[in-house]
C-alpha cells in the first residue's frame, strides 16, 4: 500500500537528503585534502547549500502563491457563471413579458374590432328603427301623434348612432342642449 506524500514533505525530505549528502561530502573532502583546502572547499559547499535552500523555498513559495492564484480565480469564474445564468434569467423573464403582453395587445385589438363590428350593427339597426318608427307615427290617430311629437321631433332625421351617442347625457333624458356632437 502506498502513500502519498504532498509536495511539501517531499521537498523537506529531498533537503534533508542533501544536507546529509553534502556533510557527507565535506567529510570525504575534509579527510582528504589538507586543512587550509577543506576548510574552503566546506565554505564553498555550504554557499551553495545555502543558495540551493533559498532557491527551493522560492520554488515552494511560487507554488503556494499559484494554488492561491488558480483558486481565487476559479472562484472568479464561478461568481462570473452565476452572474451569466441570473443575467440569462431575467433575460427570459423579460421575454416571457413581453410575449404576455403582445398576447394581450392582439386580445384587445381582437376585441375592439368586436366593438366596431358591434357598433357598425348597432347603428345600422337603429337607422332601421328609425325609419320604421317614422313610418308608423304617421298612421298613428292625432291625438297620439299629438302626443309623441316632442319625442318624434328628436329622432334624427339623415344622422346615425355616432350622432346620436356623441350628444350630452342631458339629451338622453330628455332635455335637449345643443353640444359638440362627433362624428364616427
Amino acid at each position: 500500500m502506498h502513500t502519498r506524500v504532498s509536495d511539501d514533505n517531499r521537498s523537506g525530505v529531498i533537503t534533508l537528503l542533501l544536507l546529509v549528502a553534502g556533510g557527507v561530502c565535506l567529510l570525504c573532502v575534509r579527510a582528504t585534502l589538507g586543512e587550509e583546502d577543506a576548510s574552503s572547499g566546506i565554505e564553498q559547499t555550504r554557499t551553495a547549500m545555502e543558495k540551493w535552500v533559498e532557491t527551493r523555498r522560492i520554488i515552494s513559495q511560487e507554488k503556494r502563491d499559484l494554488t492561491l492564484a488558480r483558486e481565487m480565480l476559479n472562484e472568479r469564474i464561478d461568481l462570473v457563471e452565476q452572474e451569466i445564468a441570473s443575467l440569462w434569467k431575467k433575460i427570459n423573464e423579460a421575454k416571457e413579458s413581453i410575449a404576455e403582453a403582445d398576447k394581450k395587445r392582439a386580445d384587445m385589438l381582437e376585441e375592439n374590432d368586436k366593438l366596431k363590428h358591434g357598433s357598425a350593427l348597432l347603428e345600422e339597426t337603429v337607422a332601421s328603427l328609425e325609419g320604421r318608427t317614422r313610418g308608423l307615427s304617421s298612421r298613428l290617430p292625432e291625438p297620439i301623434r299629438e302626443r309623441i311629437k316632442p319625442l318624434s321631433q328628436r329622432l334624427p332625421v339623415g344622422r346615425r348612432l355616432g350622432v346620436v351617442s356623441g350628444g350630452t347625457f342631458s339629451e338622453c333624458r330628455g332635455h335637449p342642449q345643443r353640444s359638440k356632437q362627433i362624428q364616427p
